[in-house]
C-alpha cells in the first residue's frame, strides 16, 4: 500500500503560515550561500536563485507558489464564475498532500472526484514516499490537469508525462491515464522522443508496457541508440523487444547482429545463457553471402586468438539451431542469385517462408550504406566502420526522407520512415574508446580481405535455362534408354538361364 498508514495523523492542526517547510530553507539558504560572493549582478544572482530554487522543488513556478496555499474552510459555489474562481486560484484547498519534503494544499472535493484512492482513504492529511510511492513533478502535473481539465499539449516532455502517467495509475485516476495513453499514441512520440520516454519510464515498474511500446516506435533512431551509452544498460527483455520490429531503421540486417554483439560482448558472463535466444532476433536471410559463409565458418571454431576467453565463439561454437538458421539463409542467398527477380525467386521458395525486411534507411554519408537494399545483399563493412557509424549518428541530428511506395516486383526496396534522429548525449573519449572494444568482438563474425574466398556461383541467364532444360532432358533420356537396352541384351538373357 502507498505511504506510511502509521505515520498518518488525522488530527494534525495547520499552521497557515508553513506554507514551504523548513528543510527547503535550509536548503535554498545553502544553495545561496555562494551568490554572495564577488561581483555579480542582480540579473545573474536572480537566475542562479531561480535555479537553486527549481533544484529543490522542480515542481513550483511562481503561479503554483501563489496558489499553494491553505485554507481554514471549503468555499462554496453559486454560479460557475465562483467555480472558475475557485478552481483558478485553489480557494478552499484544506487537505494536505506531503510527497517527499513537497507539499501541496489541495481542494478535497477535486481529490475525490477523480481519484479513486482519495475516494476510499479519506484524510485530512496524506504523506508518500517521493519516488516509491509518487513523484512531486507526477502529483503538480495530475493536479492541475484535476483543476483546469486542459488537454495534454507537446510543450509537455517526457519526464512530465511519464510522472503524470505513473500518479495515475497510482492513485486510480482512469480518466487521466486514458488521456496520457491517447497523447503517448500521437505522431510527436516517435523515434528520439519515443526513447526519451522509454528511459524515464524504466524507473517506474508498473510502466512496463508503455516501455514496450516505445521500444516499438524507436524505428531510424535505432542505431544513435546503439551508439548511445544507455543502449548495453538495457534490460535483456526490452533488448529482445526492440529486435523483433520490423521497422528498425538499418541499411543491413548486420548493423542489427553488430548490436547485439556489442551488447553481449558488455556482459560476458551472461554470453552462453543469452546469445541464442538473441539470435532469435536476427534474420539470417537479409545478410550478404559473404558474411554468411564467415558465420558459418565461425559456427565451427571454439576459440580465436582475439577471443581469448572464448566466450562469444563458445556460445556460437556447435549452436545446432544457430548453424541450421545459417544454412537455411545461405541457400535463399543462393536461390537469389540464381533467380535475380524476385517473381522467379518467389515462386522457387514455394512453401519456404522468407523473412520480412526491415524498413530500410540510407545515409549516403555512410561509407557502406546501399541507396536501395536488395536481395541479393551486397554490403561491405567492418567492425571500425559500423562503430564509426553508429557514434556519429548518436552525436548528430538527421532527418530521413521517405521514400514514395513502389509495386515494381523487380526489386526487395523497403521504404523508411520520415522522421528525425537526434541523440542529446555527447559520449566522452573514455565511452568512445569502450564502445570500439566493444565492436571489436564483431570482428569474430565479419569476413575480412585475407579469407579464403569460395567459388562463385554461376548465374545462368534465363532465355539459357530453357535450352539447358533441355538438353539436359534429351541427355538424360538418352543414357536411360542405353542402359535399358544394356539390361535386355545382356543381363535379362542370364537371368532366363
Amino acid at each position: 500500500m502507498m505511504g506510511d498508514d502509521a505515520d498518518q495523523n488525522h488530527d494534525e492542526l495547520f499552521i497557515l503560515e508553513g506554507v514551504i517547510c523548513a528543510d527547503n530553507v535550509n536548503r535554498i539558504e545553502s544553495e545561496c550561500r555562494a551568490f554572495s560572493i564577488g561581483n555579480m549582478d542582480s540579473e545573474e544572482r536572480r537566475r542562479q536563485v531561480e535555479c537553486a530554487l527549481n533544484s529543490v522543488m522542480p515542481w513550483n513556478d511562481e503561479h503554483f507558489f501563489r496558489i499553494n496555499l491553505p485554507h481554514s474552510h471549503p468555499f462554496e459555489s453559486n454560479n460557475s464564475a465562483d467555480y472558475r474562481h475557485i478552481i483558478a486560484d485553489n480557494m478552499g484547498a484544506t487537505t494536505r498532500v506531503c510527497i517527499g519534503t513537497s507539499t501541496f494544499w489541495c481542494i478535497p472535493s477535486l481529490l475525490k472526484i477523480h481519484c479513486k484512492y482519495f475516494e476510499r482513504h479519506i484524510r485530512r492529511v496524506y504523506r508518500f514516499r517521493e519516488g516509491a510511492d509518487l513523484t512531486a513533478v507526477g502529483f503538480r502535473a495530475a493536479y492541475d490537469w484535476m483543476r483546469l481539465q486542459e488537454s495534454l499539449g507537446n510543450d509537455i516532455g517526457p519526464g512530465q508525462v511519464v510522472a503524470m502517467l505513473h500518479t495515475a495509475m497510482q492513485l486510480e485516476m482512469r480518466a487521466l491515464q486514458t488521456d496520457c495513453y491517447r497523447f503517448l499514441c500521437g505522431a510527436h512520440f516517435r523515434e528520439e522522443i519515443a526513447f526519451e520516454v522509454y528511459l524515464k519510464a524504466l524507473k517506474y515498474p508498473e510502466l512496463e508496457a508503455l516501455r514496450k511500446v516505445m521500444l516499438q516506435r524507436i524505428g531510424v533512431h535505432f542505431l544513435a541508440v546503439v551508439g548511445g551509452i544507455h543502449f548495453r544498460q538495457m534490460p535483456f527483455e526490452d533488448v529482445m523487444t526492440l529486435m523483433y520490429q520490423d521497422s528498425l531503421g538499418v541499411n543491413s540486417e548486420v548493423e542489427v547482429f553488430s548490436a547485439l554483439i556489442c551488447w553481449l560482448a558488455y556482459r560476458p558472463q551472461e554470453i552462453p545463457k543469452l546469445m541464442p535466444q538473441l539470435m532469435e532476433c536476427v534474420r539470417f536471410t537479409l545478410m550478404p553471402l559473404p558474411v554468411l559463409r564467415k558465420l558459418w565458418d565461425t559456427s565451427y571454431l571454439s576459440s580465436s586468438p582475439s577471443d581469448p576467453e572464448g566466450t562469444l565463439l563458445g556460445a556460437f561454437h556447435y549452436n545446432f539451431d544457430i548453424q541450421y538458421r545459417i544454412s537455411f539463409a545461405i541457400t535463399i542467398a543462393s536461390l537469389r542469385l540464381l533467380q535475380p527477380i524476385r517473381r522467379e525467386f518467389l515462386k522457387s521458395l514455394k512453401d519456404v517462408a522468407d523473412e520480412a525486411p526491415r524498413e530500410w534507411m540510407y545515409d549516403e554519408t555512410c561509407s557502406y550504406h546501399l541507396p536501395y537494399p536488395k536481395g541479393p545483399y551486397t554490403h561491405v563493412m567492418d567492425s571500425q566502420a559500423i562503430c564509426s557509424y553508429v557514434s556519429q549518428r548518436a552525436r548528430e541530428f538527421q532527418t530521413w526522407p521517405r521514400r514514395s511506395t513502389t509495386n515494381d516486383l523487380q526489386t526487395m526496396e523497403e521504404v523508411p520512415a520520415e522522421l528525425e534522429c537526434r541523440e542529446d548525449e555527447d559520449p566522452n573519449e573514455s565511452f568512445l574508446i569502450e564502445l570500439q572494444a566493444l565492436f571489436l568482438k564483431l570482428n569474430l563474425f565479419l569476413p575480412h580481405e585475407g579469407d579464403p574466398q569460395p567459388p562463385e556461383l554461376e548465374v545462368i541467364p534465363l532465355e539459357d535455362q530453357a535450352f539447358l532444360s533441355e538438353t539436359y532432358v534429351q541427355e538424360a533420356d538418352g543414357q536411360t534408354r542405353g542402359i535399358l537396352k544394356e539390361l535386355d541384351q545382356n543381363v535379362m538373357p542370364q537371368l532366363r538361364l
